[in-house]
């Protein structure tokens, strides 16, 4: 039991600390023409070209956040061997796919998402009370159950699929696209021939 609780804690703890830490102290470094103060001064200091240029998000990273945030507490769920897992399951199912949203900062369509899931898997749960109910009064064909059964598993993964896989990178796009600003940069220039130079100009709108 120990050995269960310490893989779900670390595992838990791994996830959220990715989710949280800041895209910019993550981009730091990546482009080496940055001549930056250390990389916590970079990310807060929002008037530096740093902290401009980090800001961007990943559509893959919020691929990932999505998928792990599901997969992990609905693996958890698997080796937990109490009631506690059932919880776990659920918050994985059902709130695990909004994670790439929340990382792109679409708050109103990750909570769509959220309470979209929850409806169907209270149906789905609702089917499976039904269908007992059903074999306790000894009718075996239970239609209505398998119904609310299927319709709430397929909503719930079509809705999983939906959020994680698309609706989390478009996201992103967005985000990006509301958050990119126009960049001014000068290189030094030499001809191919080795006969000249100057100074390059670009703008990024």
């Amino acid at each position: 039991m120990p050995k269960t609780w310490t893989l779900s804690f670390f595992a838990i703890i791994f996830f959220i600390a990715a989710f949280i830490l800041p895209d910019e102290l993550k981009a730091y470094g990546t482009n080496p023409s940055l001549n930056c103060p250390p990389p916590l001064a970079c990310a807060l200091d929002k008037n530096s070209s740093a902290y401009h240029t980090n800001r961007s998000k990943s559509p893959g990273r919020a691929v990932l956040y999505g998928v792990g945030f599901t997969a992990v507490p609905s693996l958890i769920s698997g080796i937990v061997d109490n009631d506690i897992g059932i919880w776990f399951l659920i918050g994985g199912l059902t709130m695990g796919p909004s994670a790439g949203l929340l990382y792109a900062n679409d708050i109103d369509r990750a909570l769509k998402g959220f309470y979209l899931r929850s409806a169907s898997t209270m149906v789905t749960l609702a089917g499976v009370v039904v269908i007992a109910l059903e074999v306790l009064g000894g009718n075996s064909d239970s239609i209505l159950g398998a119904t609310m059964i299927l319709g709430g598993v397929s909503v719930l993964g079509v809705s999983t699929a939906y959020d994680i896989f698309r609706a989390g990178p478009r996201a992103v796009d967005t985000y990006n696209q509301e958050h990119s600003g126009s960049t001014f940069a000068i290189a030094p220039w030499l001809s191919p021939q080795g006969t000249g130079g100057g100074l390059r100009f670009g703008i990024n709108f």
